[in-house]
Parts: structure tokens; sequence; C-alpha cells
């Protein structure tokens, strides 16, 4: 199953709005962060579904990159994005080893000082804007973000579900931009209309397209759709990759390694996967 954006336009086409089901790919950052704690891995995943769903906006090659630091600035989360709706993030070492979080809520481990570092762009043109937290809320302060550095009224929600064993049991995104000349009041009766609508969610299934419209329909009447996008969590780490990598150990390590006839065992930080190198194989290093 596919993460599915849903791009339309409403409010009598003054609002351009996506929502997106990002049951997948949330389900997936769980299952590749099983021992981290809770709370930031409950921030993790929030914040891939915003860059999820912002995929939807990036054209050509255009990339978007995200590092957020927490008020402990040992603590960071890293994300990015491209239009063909690629996306990657990990928790930095500060958090991924993390044992017990004493963090009862993401609000608390943003903390006061939380800032946001965006950078946008393709290879020959890049846009960089840093903005701090002040909501401590990552759908929130990146409504403050985009507000600061495209000087645009916008609305992010990220809601994740979870079940009686903290496993997510349904996850969506929400992105509402208002069009040039378009009345702020309206944002307003649109976020409104989505609190109110508290079960439209539950209907945007990437699975069934065609009972997502019409639920959308049912709400918003003037609605009119103008595409449809998928996004999914993608790395791109490969074996040989990493076996390049083992070059940094130094010769040193490399020929204790191959005497003792050891097992190296590598981890990416990114999806979780782990690579395993016989100490033959390690020979062609040297």
């Amino acid at each position: 199953m596919k993460n599915l954006i849903i791009k339309m336009l409403v409010g009598n086409d003054q609002i351009r709005l996506y929502m997106a089901d990002q049951t997948e790919l949330v389900r997936k950052v769980y299952q590749m962060n099983e021992r981290v704690p809770a709370v930031p891995k409950l921030l993790l995943a929030q914040t891939l579904s915003l860059m999820g769903i912002l995929t939807g906006t990036l054209k050509g090659n255009q990339r978007l990159s995200l590092a957020l630091s927490m008020s402990d600035r040992t603590q960071k989360i890293s994300a990015d994005a491209d239009a063909r709706g690629n996306i990657r993030g990990y928790l930095n070492e500060a958090l991924f080893d993390m044992q017990e979080c004493q963090y009862g809520s993401t609000h608390d481990l943003i903390g006061p000082r939380g800032m946001l570092r965006m950078v946008k762009g393709n290879d020959l043109h890049q846009y960089t804007s840093i903005t701090d937290m002040p909501a401590q809320n990552i759908a929130e302060d990146f409504a403050r973000h985009f507000m600061q550095s495209d000087q645009t009224l916008t609305h992010f929600a990220a809601p994740v579900r979870l079940g009686p064993d903290g496993e997510p049991i349904s996850a969506h995104a929400i992105y509402a931009q208002l069009l040039p000349g378009a009345s702020p009041e309206l944002l307003d009766e649109l976020k409104r209309t989505l609190g109110a609508e508290r079960e439209l969610l539950d209907e945007i299934k990437a699975g069934n397209f065609t009972g997502s419209e019409e639920a959308l329909q049912k709400v918003f009447k003037d609605m009119k759709l103008i595409g449809t996008s998928e996004c999914r969590f993608f790395c791109g780490c490969t074996r040989e990759l990493f076996i390049g990598l083992l070059q940094s150990l130094g010769k040193e390590e490399i020929s204790k390694t191959i005497k003792d006839n050891r097992t190296i065992e590598t981890f990416c930080h990114v999806c979780g996967k782990r690579y395993s190198f016989m100490a033959e194989e390690v020979v062609s290093l040297m």
C-alpha cells in the first residue's frame, strides 16, 4: 500500500488543500525505530509525515531538506524529500541511542528553544530558511516557518493514532495554503471545518481513492480535484556503499579483523538495515 496524497482546491479555488494517508509510512518508521522511546519516535514519524505531504509541492529535481534541533542541541532530527515522492529521515545518535526518555511529550522534547532549518531548491538554486519553534509543536511550527519564509498563511496537521500497544493504527497529514489574494478568514474557516469533521480522516485511505474522494466531496462541496501523488520512505543504502565506508576503519583495524577472523556488523541509521561482512570480504580493502 502506498501513501496517497490527494490534491484539491477548496474555498472557491482560494485554498490549496492536500490530504494524505501516511499510515504505511508511519508504520515503517515505527518498525525501523523499534527500540527507540515512544516520544522521539512519534516526533520522527510526524516530521516525516509532513515532509511526505510536502513532496506534492515539489517540481522537477527540487529537494527539501530539514534539520530539526531540540532545545538540547545534542538532539536532532534530519530529513529530506524529493519531487518523486521519496522521503528519508532519522534521529541522530543522542536520540536514537536513548534508553529512556525523560520527556513526557513531543512538546517537552522540542523544548522552548527548538529550531527548524529548511533548504529548498535544486543543485543550482537553493534557499535556506531558519526559524525558532515557539509552539513546541511540529505542525504548528511548520506553519509558522512557512509564514516567515514564504509570507503565506499555511496550515499543517500530522495526527497519528496509536493502539494500546503503542503501535500506529493510522496516520494522516494535512497541508492547506491560501492562494494569493485570499482572505485569512478562509483558512480559519477551513480549520474549523476540519476540526468539526473528525471522522473525515478515517475516510482518507490510500487503498480506496474513490471512497476518499467521495468523502471529501461531502465535506467540501466546491472541491476541485487537481491531482494525486504518492510518497514513500526511501533510503538508498546498499551493501556496496557500506563496504566502501569500511575503509574509514584504517588498515590497522582491517588487518586485525582479518587476523582474528571477525565479522564486521554495520547498521544504517536511516532505514535500520544491517549489513554483515566476513573477514574474507574485508581483504579487498587492504
